[in-house]
């Protein structure tokens, strides 16, 4: 159990020029996740939201910053070892081809996740949880809605069982129905084991923040506000 003193992730001097000579598109004095932390991220188009949760899982290569995963500098822990702890769920992901469990079984086949086995009953227990039976696990990735696509997504991050979900807009383009069953996933997810993750939400709906969300963050230029 990680300690609750410690936190899963901390962040100092974070900064992410890119391919400009002007300001920095990214500049972020400290961060810190703690297990628990129900995070939403706000901000206006452009602000830096993408690019932040792609900067924590280093989807970006950032210009600075110091990272201290559960205690321990970041450059002294495997890569692929910390993506599969820290998930980045991008508003559209790549599934692959095949049918849903084989999109949800491929992971598996990574040597990160050696000692992992693929398990339909956890998978059958979320599905179930928002109204869906293994049927769903045989539709074709080609034939999917983007609601489907987007839990199809955030099945295979949280089978990984991962101590940070980054999610980026889960739900920006779903009708009601789809983002209830995302909330409804993310929700169940999380209450397996509130001692030890946590998650940033982006979102622009003010009552979606409301509900799944314990502490704010904001974003605007590139910089981060704590509410």
């Amino acid at each position: 159990m990680t300690n609750p003193v410690t936190p899963l992730l901390t962040i100092k001097g974070l900064q992410f020029n890119g391919n400009t000579a002007a300001k920095p598109l990214l500049e972020i004095l400290s961060l810190s996740i703690q297990a628990g932390d129900r995070i939403s991220l706000q901000g206006g188009s452009g602000a830096g939201k993408s690019l932040l949760l792609r900067s924590i899982t280093q989807l970006e290569k950032v210009d600075k910053g110091e990272f201290i995963w559960k205690g321990k500098d970041l450059q002294k822990i495997d890569m692929p070892l910390y993506r599969s702890h820290v998930i980045y769920l991008h508003q559209l992901p790549a599934l692959g081809a095949g049918s849903v469990a084989d999109s949800l079984q491929q992971v598996f086949k990574l040597k990160t996740h050696k000692g992992k086995q693929y398990s339909e009953l956890i998978i059958t227990n979320f599905l179930t949880e928002i109204g869906l039976n293994t049927a769903f696990l045989q539709k074709n990735i080609q034939n999917l809605s983007g609601g489907e696509a987007q839990i199809t997504a955030l099945l295979r991050a949280i089978q990984l069982q991962p101590e940070i979900l980054l999610l980026d807009e889960p739900t920006a383009a779903l009708d009601a129905e789809k983002s209830a069953a995302i909330e409804k996933i993310v929700a169940c997810w999380f209450a397996e084991a509130t001692d030890s993750r946590a998650y940033i939400w982006v979102t622009h709906n003010p009552a979606q923040a409301a509900r799944v969300s314990n502490k704010v963050w904001k974003m605007e230029q590139g910089r981060l506000t704590i509410a």
